[in-house]
């Protein structure tokens, strides 16, 4: 019986009224132990918080300045949270205050100190008479008597307090943690005690390491093990994106450039999406003039270098696939990405692009959203809407480097390129030849559209481009010239006159010539400036292509018929001279002022009549015109007949 541990009833009171504690005990020494403890802090018990070390709870939630009573647990639960014991019981004394029974333990078992708020009464009551034991207040819990009761050996160190289970357990704490401090003898590190020391010497002085994965050699213990952690640790996923990254270094140099939130640029004060971001921006935009070391070409920035020297100073590279020579890794790179990579579908619209930078184009393009024009506030369905708006209506006039044509914006000079210089294109129908992609285009339209019927008409055109005729002659109407009040047939003549007549004055680009208009230039163009053309069907050399133009039109055009006469002629230039001789009506001679039926008979009229005196070179007779001296010649010739008639 006297084995078992003894109890004893405290209890304490609890009101509004101020006071010293009072206590109660068998035993001096239970006083003093009390005494000892007075002045701690007093420790709300969790078990979930306790030292394994002290047995002592972590989180002190209250102190001597607050009233116990103050806590919702006595009130509301009737268990007092300051006391460990379940046979802990809180009743109420009076109206203003309350009291808790504790049934405390006493016995060999040491626990570590606890203290009631000074300004709470406590009454000890009820000690049990046969223990002579001091009493210890605020036990540890019971399930941490079992782990911690067996350490009674407390260090002693200001500010320690941490109990250790023997008494060479409590010297190696001591010559570890309380020995001062250390200076490491290799780098003269000052550490705050030997344990430290050990710790430091362990991790920074073990000499070079090599990592067994790798075998890479590090300078330290600390420095393999801080290796092995970043690039040894296995793949990681990102918590935030789910991408997989090689190692911890890799997740962490993610996470710090894509994971960052939106960054302001310093100097422009433009907002990026990230790090990343933010660094490319910098290096792209706000990096001083850099100096090619190769060819001193001055470039705007860093990345501009970069690419310069990327394209300019590599050297050419052999894709391995097809073998074509590329100038450079980037025409390579893009060659890989276009013609390597495979047919794509574009996961929004289902359209299949040639490769991945086909679709990569192709999104960034239709698939990116609303865009609003910065110069008008027009909203474009999406970025390639963007860009034809803004090269048509805020490009201003552009000329062509090539013809000097002017054209009213860039994206009519880029038409204009992709039209007219292209070079010489190859219809892969007929195999014909053309010198430009327009050429080709028209070409196509006109010979390999098949048959089309005009829906005006009914009437079958043999392609689109004589439908495209068709309608434009005989289903516009007659137009009238704005400037000069010519009537035109149609649209397409009205067009076509508009551009030869009106354009305004021309310069020869050869000749420096200024003519009045565009069909003037062309005109003079192919008479002055074409060089001696050769007839191809009688060899015949010409000054140039007009004139080459005009003897084919006269002389290679077949045999005519007069409408008139029904006469048979040659070519048109017959014709032509017939028409004007024999159906011209009737002519009035100027000088006799006779009349004759047509310009033949005037002009042999005239030739006989009015050509002056002329003289016999047979016998030197003076005749009066011409006719004269033919029908005197005439008579020359008959008697020279005579004589030689009489002499036979």
């Amino acid at each position: 019986m006297q084995n078992e541990p003894s109890h004893m009833i405290i209890t304490l009171m609890y009101g509004t009224g101020g006071g010293n504690y009072s206590r109660v005990t068998e035993s001096e020494d239970h006083g003093q132990s009390f005494n000892r403890h007075r002045e701690k802090s007093h420790y709300l018990y969790d078990n979930d918080h306790n030292d394994e070390n002290s047995g002592r709870p972590t989180d002190s939630l209250h102190s001597f300045d607050k009233n116990c009573h103050e806590q919702p647990c006595c009130n509301q639960q009737r268990v007092c949270i300051y006391a460990p014991s379940k046979s802990t019981r809180c009743r109420s004394t009076s109206d203003d205050s309350f009291a808790c029974d504790v049934y405390l333990q006493t016995g060999d078992q040491e626990s570590g100190p606890v203290s009631h708020p000074a300004e709470a009464p406590t009454v000890v009551s009820g000690a049990d008479s046969t223990t002579g034991s001091s009493l210890k207040l605020n036990p540890p819990p019971a399930k941490k008597q079992k782990k911690a009761g067996f350490k009674k050996y407390r260090c002693d160190h200001p500010g320690c307090e941490k109990s250790l289970s023997s008494q060479n357990s409590l010297c190696n704490h001591k010559s570890q943690y309380h020995t001062g401090e250390r200076t490491c003898l290799k780098c003269q590190t000052t550490l705050p005690n030997a344990q430290t020391l050990s710790d430091h010497r362990r991790k920074y002085h073990t000499g070079e390491q090599t990592c067994p994965e790798c075998q890479k050699t590090l300078p330290s213990a600390q420095a393999l093990s801080y290796h092995k952690s970043r690039y040894h640790s296995g793949e990681q996923t990102c918590p935030e994106c789910q991408k997989n990254l090689a190692h911890a270094r890799a997740l962490s140099v993610h996470k710090s450039q894509y994971h960052t939130g939106e960054q302001t640029c310093l100097e422009c004060q433009k907002t990026l999406p990230n790090a990343k971001a933010l660094s490319a921006h910098r290096r792209k935009y706000h990096t001083r003039e850099q100096t090619c070391p190769e060819c001193q070409k001055t470039l705007a920035s860093a990345q501009a270098l970069w690419v310069h020297k990327r394209k300019d100073h590599t050297g050419e590279k052999t894709c391995p696939e097809c073998q074509k020579t590329l100038k450079n890794p980037q025409a390579l790179s893009n060659h890989k990405r276009k013609e390597h990579t495979g047919e794509q579908t574009c996961p929004e619209c289902q359209k299949t692009l040639a490769s991945a930078q086909g679709l990569s184009n192709h999104r960034s393009k239709h698939h990116s959203g609303e865009q609003t024009c910065p110069e008008c506030q027009t909203t474009l369905p999406h970025a390639q809407a963007l860009l034809h708006h803004r090269r048509k209506e805020h490009t201003g006039e552009q000329i062509c480097p090539e013809c000097q044509k002017t054209l009213s914006n860039a994206q009519a000079l880029s038409a204009h390129k992709s039209h007219y210089h292209t070079g010489e294109q190859t219809c892969p129908v007929c195999q014909k030849t053309l010198p430009n992609a327009q050429a080709l285009a028209n070409h196509k339209r006109k010979e390999h559209t098949g048959e089309q019927t005009c829906s005006d008409c009914q009437k079958t055109l043999p392609n689109t481009q004589a439908l495209s005729t068709h309608k434009r002659k005989e289903h516009s109407g007659e137009q009238n010239c704005p400037e000069c009040q010519k009537t035109l047939s149609n649209v397409q003549a009205l067009s076509t006159h508009k551009s030869r007549y009106h354009s305004g004055e021309q310069t020869c680009p050869e000749c420096q010539k200024t003519l009045p208009n565009a069909q003037a230039l062309s005109t003079h163009k192919r008479k002055e400036h074409t060089g001696e053309q050769t007839c191809s069907d009688c060899q015949k050399t010409l000054p140039n292509t007009q004139a080459l133009w005009g003897h084919k039109r006269k002389y290679h055009t077949g045999e005519q018929t007069c409408p008139e006469c029904q006469k048979l002629l040659p070519n048109y230039q017959a014709l032509s001279e017939h028409k004007s001789r024999y159906h011209s009506g009737e002519q009035i001679c100027p000088e006799c002022q006779k009349t004759l039926p047509n310009a033949q008979v005037l002009s042999n009229h005239k030739r006989k009549e009015h050509t002056g005196e002329q003289t016999c070179s047979d016998c030197q007779k003076i005749l009066p015109n011409v006719q004269a001296l033919v029908n005197h010649k005439r008579q020359h010739r008959k008697r020279k007949l005579e004589d030689a008639k009489s002499s036979d």
